[in-house]
Protein backbone atom coordinates (compact mmCIF):
# COMPACT_ATOMS: atom_id res chain seq x y z
CA UNK A 1 0.00 0.00 0.00
CA UNK A 2 1.22 3.14 -0.62
CA UNK A 3 2.03 6.54 1.43
CA UNK A 4 -0.52 7.99 -0.41
CA UNK A 5 -3.48 5.44 -0.34
CA UNK A 6 -2.33 5.48 3.48
CA UNK A 7 -3.32 8.97 4.05
CA UNK A 8 -6.39 9.00 1.79
CA UNK A 9 -9.59 10.35 2.95
CA UNK A 10 -12.48 8.91 4.08
CA UNK A 11 -16.43 10.21 3.98
CA UNK A 12 -18.77 8.50 5.61
CA UNK A 13 -22.42 9.41 4.74
CA UNK A 14 -25.43 8.02 6.81
CA UNK A 15 -28.54 9.17 5.42
CA UNK A 16 -31.65 7.09 4.64
CA UNK A 17 -32.16 9.04 1.38
CA UNK A 18 -30.58 6.87 -1.99
CA UNK A 19 -30.19 10.70 -3.66
CA UNK A 20 -27.99 12.10 -1.21
CA UNK A 21 -25.85 9.22 -1.09
CA UNK A 22 -25.96 9.00 -4.37
CA UNK A 23 -25.19 13.35 -4.97
CA UNK A 24 -22.29 13.12 -2.18
CA UNK A 25 -20.83 10.47 -3.83
CA UNK A 26 -20.87 11.87 -6.92
CA UNK A 27 -19.82 15.12 -5.89
CA UNK A 28 -16.68 13.60 -4.73
CA UNK A 29 -16.03 10.85 -7.63
CA UNK A 30 -13.11 12.69 -9.06
CA UNK A 31 -10.92 13.36 -6.20
CA UNK A 32 -8.79 11.06 -4.16
CA UNK A 33 -11.39 10.33 -1.15
CA UNK A 34 -13.03 6.79 -0.34
CA UNK A 35 -17.02 7.82 0.13
CA UNK A 36 -18.81 5.22 2.03
CA UNK A 37 -22.66 5.28 2.55
CA UNK A 38 -25.01 3.51 4.80
CA UNK A 39 -28.88 4.27 5.51
CA UNK A 40 -29.36 4.37 9.35
CA UNK A 41 -27.65 4.89 12.62
CA UNK A 42 -26.77 1.14 13.62
CA UNK A 43 -25.52 0.73 10.38
CA UNK A 44 -23.57 4.18 10.30
CA UNK A 45 -21.91 3.12 14.08
CA UNK A 46 -20.26 -0.22 12.58
CA UNK A 47 -19.28 1.55 9.59
CA UNK A 48 -17.64 4.53 11.52
CA UNK A 49 -15.94 2.17 13.99
CA UNK A 50 -14.38 -0.14 10.65
CA UNK A 51 -13.58 3.01 8.36
CA UNK A 52 -12.68 5.76 11.28
CA UNK A 53 -13.39 8.37 8.76
CA UNK A 54 -11.96 11.55 8.35
CA UNK A 55 -15.65 12.91 8.62
CA UNK A 56 -19.17 11.98 9.14
CA UNK A 57 -22.10 13.78 6.98
CA UNK A 58 -25.05 12.39 9.42
CA UNK A 59 -29.18 12.80 8.55
CA UNK A 60 -31.32 13.91 11.87
CA UNK A 61 -34.34 11.65 10.74
CA UNK A 62 -33.59 7.67 10.18
CA UNK A 63 -34.99 4.78 10.39
CA UNK A 64 -33.81 2.33 13.53
CA UNK A 65 -31.40 4.87 15.07
CA UNK A 66 -31.46 8.42 14.42
CA UNK A 67 -28.87 10.98 13.74
CA UNK A 68 -29.00 12.39 16.86
CA UNK A 69 -28.77 9.37 19.06
CA UNK A 70 -25.73 8.25 16.95
CA UNK A 71 -24.04 10.67 17.19
CA UNK A 72 -24.40 10.29 20.86
CA UNK A 73 -23.09 7.03 20.80
CA UNK A 74 -19.76 7.71 19.01
CA UNK A 75 -18.88 10.99 20.78
CA UNK A 76 -18.64 8.18 23.58
CA UNK A 77 -16.18 5.74 21.64
CA UNK A 78 -12.92 6.73 22.08
CA UNK A 79 -11.72 5.47 18.35
CA UNK A 80 -13.91 7.87 16.85
CA UNK A 81 -15.63 10.40 19.09
CA UNK A 82 -12.73 13.20 17.25
CA UNK A 83 -14.50 12.74 14.18
CA UNK A 84 -16.06 15.69 12.98
CA UNK A 85 -19.56 15.16 11.90
CA UNK A 86 -22.12 17.49 10.05
CA UNK A 87 -25.35 17.24 10.60
CA UNK A 88 -27.55 17.62 7.26
CA UNK A 89 -31.54 17.73 7.56
CA UNK A 90 -34.55 19.37 6.50
CA UNK A 91 -35.86 19.43 9.88
CA UNK A 92 -33.47 22.58 10.96
CA UNK A 93 -35.28 24.30 13.29
CA UNK A 94 -33.97 25.96 16.12
CA UNK A 95 -34.32 23.04 18.93
CA UNK A 96 -33.02 20.28 16.48
CA UNK A 97 -29.63 22.52 15.72
CA UNK A 98 -29.43 23.49 19.17
CA UNK A 99 -29.91 19.33 19.97
CA UNK A 100 -27.20 18.35 17.34
CA UNK A 101 -24.52 21.02 18.28
CA UNK A 102 -24.60 19.97 22.12
CA UNK A 103 -24.79 16.13 21.07
CA UNK A 104 -21.46 16.98 19.09
CA UNK A 105 -22.00 17.99 15.50
CA UNK A 106 -19.10 20.59 14.15
CA UNK A 107 -21.97 22.20 11.45
CA UNK A 108 -25.47 21.73 10.74
CA UNK A 109 -26.84 22.41 6.77
CA UNK A 110 -30.10 22.32 5.88
CA UNK A 111 -31.81 20.30 3.03
CA UNK A 112 -32.23 20.29 0.48
CA UNK A 113 -28.76 20.41 -0.20
CA UNK A 114 -26.32 23.28 -1.59
CA UNK A 115 -23.93 21.69 -3.15
CA UNK A 116 -21.52 24.56 -3.21
CA UNK A 117 -21.94 25.43 0.58
CA UNK A 118 -21.19 21.66 1.46
CA UNK A 119 -18.16 21.24 -0.68
CA UNK A 120 -17.15 24.00 0.78
CA UNK A 121 -17.31 23.35 4.59
CA UNK A 122 -16.25 20.01 3.99
CA UNK A 123 -12.91 21.32 2.54
CA UNK A 124 -12.63 23.74 5.41
CA UNK A 125 -12.96 20.76 8.06
CA UNK A 126 -10.36 18.38 5.74
CA UNK A 127 -8.03 20.95 5.44
CA UNK A 128 -7.06 23.68 3.34
CA UNK A 129 -5.25 22.37 0.47
CA UNK A 130 -8.01 19.42 0.18
CA UNK A 131 -9.99 21.30 -2.23
CA UNK A 132 -8.85 24.88 -3.90
CA UNK A 133 -11.68 27.53 -4.07
CA UNK A 134 -10.66 27.41 -8.30
CA UNK A 135 -11.44 23.61 -8.34
CA UNK A 136 -14.55 24.89 -6.20
CA UNK A 137 -15.59 27.61 -8.73
CA UNK A 138 -14.73 24.95 -11.60
CA UNK A 139 -17.01 22.29 -10.30
CA UNK A 140 -20.36 24.54 -10.02
CA UNK A 141 -19.74 26.26 -13.33
CA UNK A 142 -23.31 26.39 -15.37
CA UNK A 143 -22.48 23.25 -17.31
CA UNK A 144 -21.24 21.48 -14.64
CA UNK A 145 -23.97 21.86 -12.47
CA UNK A 146 -26.89 21.67 -14.70
CA UNK A 147 -25.67 17.81 -15.40
CA UNK A 148 -25.48 17.16 -11.66
CA UNK A 149 -29.20 18.17 -11.92
CA UNK A 150 -29.89 16.25 -14.64
CA UNK A 151 -28.12 12.88 -13.17
CA UNK A 152 -29.96 13.40 -9.54
CA UNK A 153 -33.45 14.30 -11.68
CA UNK A 154 -33.09 10.97 -13.80
CA UNK A 155 -32.29 9.06 -10.24
CA UNK A 156 -35.31 10.22 -8.60
CA UNK A 157 -37.69 9.75 -11.37
CA UNK A 158 -36.34 6.53 -11.87
CA UNK A 159 -36.52 5.40 -8.38
CA UNK A 160 -39.67 7.37 -7.33
CA UNK A 161 -42.43 4.42 -8.24
CA UNK A 162 -41.05 2.20 -5.42
CA UNK A 163 -41.74 5.56 -3.27
CA UNK A 164 -45.17 5.99 -4.60
CA UNK A 165 -46.04 2.47 -3.67
CA UNK A 166 -44.94 2.81 0.05
CA UNK A 167 -46.80 6.06 0.15
CA UNK A 168 -49.84 4.45 -1.49
CA UNK A 169 -49.65 1.50 1.05
CA UNK A 170 -49.00 3.99 4.19
CA UNK A 171 -51.99 5.80 3.27
CA UNK A 172 -54.04 1.95 2.75
CA UNK A 173 -53.24 1.25 6.45
CA UNK A 174 -52.68 4.66 7.80
CA UNK A 175 -49.50 4.40 9.47
CA UNK A 176 -48.33 7.42 10.40
CA UNK A 177 -44.62 6.49 10.77
CA UNK A 178 -43.91 5.23 7.52
CA UNK A 179 -45.43 7.71 5.69
CA UNK A 180 -43.49 10.44 7.66
CA UNK A 181 -40.49 8.81 7.20
CA UNK A 182 -40.82 8.99 2.93
CA UNK A 183 -42.20 12.56 3.34
CA UNK A 184 -39.35 13.65 5.33
CA UNK A 185 -37.06 11.88 2.58
CA UNK A 186 -38.80 13.44 -0.74
CA UNK A 187 -38.88 16.92 1.54
CA UNK A 188 -35.03 16.99 1.80
CA UNK A 189 -34.72 15.97 -1.84
CA UNK A 190 -37.18 17.01 -4.04
CA UNK A 191 -35.70 20.24 -4.89
CA UNK A 192 -32.08 19.15 -5.51
CA UNK A 193 -33.87 16.60 -7.98
CA UNK A 194 -35.84 19.92 -9.42
CA UNK A 195 -39.02 19.37 -7.59
CA UNK A 196 -38.79 22.12 -5.54
CA UNK A 197 -42.82 22.38 -5.18
CA UNK A 198 -41.99 19.14 -3.01
CA UNK A 199 -41.03 20.84 -0.49
CA UNK A 200 -43.73 22.82 0.38
CA UNK A 201 -46.42 19.99 0.10
CA UNK A 202 -44.46 17.69 2.05
CA UNK A 203 -43.65 19.90 4.67
CA UNK A 204 -47.57 20.47 4.66
CA UNK A 205 -48.08 16.61 5.37
CA UNK A 206 -45.39 16.30 7.89
CA UNK A 207 -47.30 18.85 9.77
CA UNK A 208 -50.65 17.18 9.65
CA UNK A 209 -49.17 14.10 10.50
CA UNK A 210 -47.94 15.27 14.10
CA UNK A 211 -51.74 16.65 14.59
CA UNK A 212 -52.99 14.19 17.61
CA UNK A 213 -56.44 13.73 15.63
CA UNK A 214 -54.92 13.09 11.49
CA UNK A 215 -57.66 14.15 8.57
CA UNK A 216 -56.42 11.32 6.32
CA UNK A 217 -58.54 12.26 3.47
CA UNK A 218 -56.65 15.89 3.35
CA UNK A 219 -53.56 13.69 3.63
CA UNK A 220 -54.42 11.41 0.62
CA UNK A 221 -55.35 14.88 -1.71
CA UNK A 222 -51.61 16.30 -0.42
CA UNK A 223 -49.94 12.89 -1.57
CA UNK A 224 -51.54 12.94 -5.41
CA UNK A 225 -50.49 16.60 -5.49
CA UNK A 226 -46.63 14.69 -5.10
CA UNK A 227 -47.58 11.99 -7.51
CA UNK A 228 -48.74 14.50 -9.90
CA UNK A 229 -46.05 16.81 -9.38
CA UNK A 230 -43.35 14.00 -10.34
CA UNK A 231 -45.33 12.04 -13.05
CA UNK A 232 -46.70 15.53 -14.87
CA UNK A 233 -43.17 16.07 -15.34
CA UNK A 234 -41.80 13.37 -17.08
Amino acid sequence: MTAQSEERKKILVVDDSDIIRRSIRELFSEYDLEVATCSDGLEGIKKAIELKPSLILLDLMMPNLDGLKMLQVIKMLDDIKSTPVIVISANTIKSNVIAAIEAGADKVISKPLDHKKLFKEISEILGENFIKESDVESIFSGNTRDEIKRELRKFFVKSFPMKKNIIIESLNKRNREILKTVVHELKGTGASAGFPVLGLICNDIEQNLMKESINWDYIKIKCNEIFNAVEESV
